[in-house]
């Protein structure tokens, strides 16, 4: 595979023959191929992550004709040439201070293409491996290795949902519950206010005889009343009845006076910051990240534990030799017997170095822990002040609405002061005026009723008067005894209703929580499968994975028995690498990635000088990459192909 650099930011005319060693001070232009490399592949600038953009051309050119970029790149099945410049007017405008802009010219084998039909052999080239892009992104990683493993993402929505129903359930039945207690409660109330009641059902009959008879007696009365009142003619009451009727209509008129003036006041308006009040109270309320405790503490005992090793090393180291046959001779060389009483100092030394390796893992993992929490938190940190920003803002234009709306209102209260004055003292006039003319209108009415001489009748009538009042007393126990009446079958009615409601939802329950448990038990039964799916995942990625490397794809969470996906990954074991050999990690991942997609390209490692461990560099060359090596003495880029 070759890459011919025509034009490409410092570079010019350079050519590059993969594999190859590729040495130069800084500045030089090293990294420029890598990112030609990319840029001929239409993939993303590996330093920043973005779309090339106006930065493929020299920074400073010396002059607009040396405005563009061309790459080609041969030997991988056909011959990929990407060329970007501005058109002649594009250049005079960007002489003129314009922004720039391009045109994209790709060639195919030498022949100009469409930039779809360019990307659609790119694309089958590099099947859409953008290694760099997958290395430093741990999703994209992530997403590429479960494409390789040919099982598949595993599909969350039958565990969410489960998991959904579960959580329902569980609320399902403490409503339940609540409404079965409150119907036992309810029930116990009635049945004690029904044992407090006396049902008057047999003194009802008795209580309405004495009352029809007390009723039949003032019957009687009224008409012996009346049999002793003299009475009017037909038209003597008539004429009474027209004058109490005028009478009437004069007592319910009111004086024609003008209206009463009205206060229109303006509402205030109220700002809706419920919202972003709960947001602010929610953000407030997550406390700053700390190291886990429980992680803090496993590392400290394995430190404790290796201190505890070293010192019965030495104890080891400066105790006696005894035999095991005869426990006299002490460091006999000739009795094979012979040990060192309490173990042998290397054994314990070997112990100490793994408890204390482990610390140094678990130590790892609680700073990475804490400073994702820590981002976390300032994130949820600048989101607090923003929200409390926009908070502090509403109320203020709140503030100054219902300033101007009080303003307002406070002279339509001045106003409204000054008619209701006015119309109290008019009123006030009018109204005595009305009532001296009314009052002297009904007194010549009255004075014209004509009124028969009575019998006096005063005894019967104070006997009726009592009788009466007995009457109206005896009718308000009648009421009440029969109001109890009913009060007693309302209560036996709700006892009823409230025992069969009651018994009907502890079916229910039942039957809820017996769900309950077959929920429960799907719910662990998708936690296992996924479980096991995630398992078989690790296994089918490492099965295609050089031995050195190894990936998990899922980190146990010991607080709710649940797991967090990741993407880890070990080289030769360990997740922290040393400077060398990381880039023999990266050299050897991108390897196993391409041959995974089945794609060949070129790799290229950059800062190789990192690597000064002979073994390591010799791994490093053996793996056929292409290396950039910082070379401070060299003036010119100096490529060597392997």
């Amino acid at each position: 595979m070759k890459l011919k650099i025509n034009q490409f930011q410092e570079l010019r005319g350079v050519e590059v023959t993969f594999p190859a060693i590729i040495k130069g001070r800084n500045g030089a232009g090293k990294s420029t191929i890598k990112r030609a490399l990319a840029y001929v592949l239409n993939q993303s600038n590996p330093e920043t992550g973005k779309t090339f953009g106006n930065e493929v051309y020299p920074l400073n050119p010396a002059t607009a004709a040396d405005i563009y970029a061309d790459v080609t790149l041969e030997g991988v099945g056909c011959t990929l040439t990407r060329r970007s410049e501005p058109t002649a007017q594009q250049r005079e405008k960007w002489q003129r201070g314009d922004q720039l802009s391009v045109v994209n010219v790709c060639k195919l084998n030498g022949i100009p293409v469409k930039v779809t039909e360019y990307q659609q052999n790119v694309d089958a080239l590099t099947k859409g491996l953008d290694i760099d892009s997958i290395l430093k992104d741990p999703k994209k990683m992530r997403a590429f290795l479960v494409k390789i493993s040919g099982l598949g993402e595993y599909d969350e929505r039958p565990l969410k949902e489960e998991r959904a129903k579960l959580e329902k359930q569980r609320k399902d039945i403490e409503t339940a519950e609540a409404i079965v207690r409150d119907y036992d409660t309810r029930r116990a109330e009635y049945e004690r206010k029904r044992a407090e009641i006396a049902n008057p059902r047999a003194q009802i009959a008795i209580a309405e005889n004495e009352l029809n008879g007390l009723r039949e007696k003032a019957r009687q009365m009224s008409e012996k009343i009346a049999d002793a009142q003299p009475t009017l003619t037909e038209s003597e009451r008539k004429f009474n009845d027209e004058i109490n009727t005028k009478i009437i209509e004069i007592e319910r008129s009111t004086p024609d006076i003008s209206p009463a003036p009205q206060l229109v006041l303006l509402p205030h308006v109220t700002a809706n910051v419920e919202g972003l009040q709960r947001e602010i109270d929610e953000l407030k309320y997550h406390p700053a990240p700390v190291a886990d405790v429980r992680l803090t503490a496993e590392a400290e005992s394995h430190i404790s534990k290796a201190n505890e090793y070293d010192e019965r090393a030495a104890a080891a180291e400066s105790s006696e030799k005894k035999c095991q046959k005869c426990a006299i001779c002490t460091a006999a060389e000739s009795c094979p017997d012979c040990v060192v009483e309490g173990g042998i100092p290397d054994e314990w030394r070997a112990k100490a170095a793994a408890e204390r390796a482990a610390a140094a893992d678990l130590n790892d993992v609680i700073a990475d822990k804490l400073a994702m929490d820590e981002s976390e938190h300032r994130a949820r940190l600048e989101r607090l002040a923003i929200v409390e920003s926009e908070l502090a803002n509403l109320k203020e234009e709140e503030a100054s609405k219902n300033a101007a709306i009080d303003e307002e209102n406070n002279r339509r209260r001045a106003e409204y002061d000054e008619a209701l004055a006015n119309y109290n003292e008019k009123h006030e006039k009018e109204v005595t005026a009305w009532e001296t003319e009314k009052a002297a209108k009904i007194a010549d009415l009255r004075a014209q009723i004509i009124v028969p001489v009575f019998v006096d009748v005063t005894d019967k009538k104070n006997k009726l008067r009592a009788l009466n009042e007995l009457i109206t007393m005896k009718d308000g126990d009648l009421k009440s005894m029969k109001a109890k009446e009913r009060e007693v079958a309302d209560i036996d009615a709700a006892i009823e209703t409230l025992r069969i409601n009651a018994d009907a939802n502890k079916a229910t329950l039942a039957d809820m929580r017996t769900d309950l448990i077959t929920i429960t038990a799907n719910v662990e039964n998708l936690k296992a499968a996924r479980r096991a799916y995630y398992e078989n995942l690790e296994r089918a990625i490492n099965a295609i994975l050089p031995t050195d490397i190894t990936v998990a794809l899922f980190r146990q969470n010991i607080s709710n028995d649940d797991f967090t996906e990741c993407c880890d990954l070990y080289f030769r074991g360990k997740s922290t690498m040393s400077g060398a050999e990381s880039l023999v990690f990266r050299a050897t991942l991108s390897q196993a990635l391409q041959r995974a997609a089945g794609v060949e390209l070129p790799i290229i490692i950059d800062e190789a000088a990192n690597v000064v461990n002979a073994d390591l560099l010799a791994e490093l060359t053996a793996t056929g990459c292409t290396l950039l090596i910082p070379d401070a003495a060299a003036e010119n880029l100096t490529i060597t192909p392997l």
